[in-house]
């Protein structure tokens, strides 16, 4: 820290023969307020002075590079014959107490002393009953607040951090913020198609895997298609490609929700399934036989029934192990006509339908035709994450992938 001597204190530190005190001044909290402690009998005038101190050892001072001060620390300690610190100690949280060693020359008004650190008062403080004696650290205030404020996504900690995002700072949200900015924790590769993907394809054209060894295996999403294959240079060729049946079961709970199913006996780990189709029967014209599902209209809702008309596939959104929860986006829907008797027909077209107890269904995948262009993406263990708050979050409104906003 910087010093500017007393013109005083400049004058007895030339002299040939001179032996200055060492001060201590502590601001304990209230009600004990701010004291000052020497190492020998001293008297300052208008300050109460204690001979207390048996050691302050030597300031270990830490010099930064660049522009940053000198950070030090000093141990403490402190004669206690009478109990007095230690009663204060037991009395005020002293720990963070704020503290400056300072030296004074005997004569010199208080306004003489050259502060030699400032800092806090840290640990570990002992009290040491044999001599009665209570020792503490003097710790710079630079190196007290001196720490990270928040973390990095560095690769050691995640080892699949995207590219673009290492070493960056992971978001901390304050209040409410808007399109705050994620960090790729986990994170595949990225490529793009060369040329235009059928749903018959098996060899398909990418770039952005160039870099790995010819016969290397991969897991690859396209849109919403999972496929997987051996690459080869720019040269994908396909071992697997819809078809495949990741699961399937039958539905335990109701969920009440147009865009999640529940099956409690769906084994896997959290968001396995994410970017997986969820294939469902789902009826078409309304009528009073075989399936149960939930028609809304005009603001009522009521059961019928209605046999089965088709398949339907929603891509996988999220997977909940602990419940056997899927959710998927969007909801289905069904389509046609449906008649009760006794009653004039009424025409439903793109009602969100609910997946009901007992309903079977399929995790699959469904190949499709992608364009040249599309992203294509490795898949990773556990599913892609993003980091959008490293910290608990009251709520969360929405999260946009790409521009474009998911629930």
């Amino acid at each position: 820290m910087a010093r500017n001597l007393d013109p005083g204190a400049a004058a007895e530190k030339d002299k040939t023969a001179t032996s200055p005190a060492v001060i201590l001044r502590i601001d304990f909290p209230a009600p004990h307020g701010q004291k000052h402690y020497s190492d020998r009998e001293t008297s300052i005038p208008g300050v109460d002075v204690e001979a207390r101190i048996v050691e302050c050892g030597a300031i270990a001072s830490d010099l930064a590079a660049g522009r940053r001060p000198a950070a030090a620390d000093a141990r403490i300690a402190l004669r206690d014959e009478d109990g007095v610190l230690r009663g204060i100690v037991e009395d005020v949280e002293f720990q963070s107490a704020s503290a400056t060693l300072f030296q004074h020359f005997e004569g010199l008004p208080g306004s003489a002393m050259t502060p030699l650190l400032s800092g806090v008062v840290s640990g570990p403080v002992a009290y040491r009953e044999a001599g009665a004696v209570l020792e503490f650290d003097l710790t710079d205030v630079s190196r007290k607040w001196a720490v990270d404020v928040g973390r990095t996504a560095d690769r050691a900690v995640f080892p699949n951090v995207a590219a673009g995002d290492e070493g960056r700072m992971l978001p901390i949200v304050y209040g409410r913020v808007k399109r705050a900015r994620a960090v790729a924790a986990r994170a595949g590769r990225r490529g793009r198609l060369l040329a235009p993907a059928t749903p018959e394809d098996m060899v398909l054209y990418v770039t952005g895997f160039e870099d790995l060894p010819d016969g290397t295996p991969l897991s690859l999403e396209i849109d919403s298609e999972r496929l997987t294959g051996v690459i080869a240079g720019t040269v994908l060729g396909v071992t697997s490609r819809g078809g495949g049946v990741l699961a399937n079961g039958t539905t335990t709970h109701e969920t009440g929700r147009q865009n999640a199913i529940r099956d409690e006996n769906l084994a896997g780990s959290d968001n396995e399934y994410v970017g997986y189709a969820l294939k469902v029967f789902v009826t078409g014209t309304y009528d009073l036989n075989d399936i149960p599902y939930e028609y809304r209209y005009g603001g009522a809702s009521r059961l019928f029934n209605a046999p089965v008309c088709g398949y339907e596939y929603r891509p996988i959104t999220r997977f909940d192990a602990s419940t056997g929860t899927v959710e998927y986006w969007p909801p289905f829907t069904v389509e046609g006509t449906r008649n009760e008797a006794g009653a004039l027909q009424v025409v439903g077209v793109g009602h969100a339908k609910l997946i009901h107890l007992g309903a079977d269904y399929e995790i699959t995948t469904v190949p499709g035709y992608h364009p040249a262009g599309a992203l294509v993406r490795e898949v990773v263990a556990g599913g892609w994450t993003y980091i959008l708050n490293d910290a608990p979050s009251l709520r969360v409104d929405a999260v946009y992938l790409f521009g474009k906003s998911a629930p």
